[in-house]
């Protein structure tokens, strides 16, 4: 089985790198993986009702979820993640290779599971949004 996350970096909004590499990333106990078609100006139904996409571009949405962490690693993964963009070395589904490619992170989620003894979390989630289309 492929490594799901692999390396993140943080970095600015035009990709330059202004953070340390971070690979100590617990694995996801799930990895949900979207492609989503990004259309141009000329997009639309013509008259004869007939759909023209007009695709320019692509871009991946990972849905990162990770169960049953103690809150010291919740805050850990959180901390990882906690960045308006950053580089994200992955497991890309369509290319079946590992991509590095330019993310932001989208609003973070934790339902917490036992407050007591150090506490649990049911689901900590976070998604990430590639900021950077891939030209098609």
């Amino acid at each position: 089985m492929a490594i799901l996350l692999i390396k993140i970096v943080k970095a600015d909004v035009h990709g330059n790198e202004t953070g340390t590499p971070i690979t100590n990333i617990p694995p996801p106990s799930s990895y949900g993986w979207k492609k989503m078609d990004l259309s141009g100006k000329k997009a639309g139904r013509t008259e004869a009702h007939n759909m023209v996409k007009a695709k320019e571009k692509e871009v991946r949405t990972l849905e990162l979820s990770w169960s049953g962490r103690s809150y010291a690693e919740a805050a850990q993964i959180l901390q990882s993640l906690n960045h308006e963009y950053m580089w994200l070395t992955y497991y890309d589904f369509l290319t079946g290779t590992t991509e590095r490619k330019h993310f932001y992170c989208g609003d973070m989620h934790v339902n917490s599971f036992i407050a007591i003894n150090g506490g649990i979390t049911e689901i900590v989630t976070v998604p990430l949004i590639q900021a950077r289309p891939d030209a098609v």
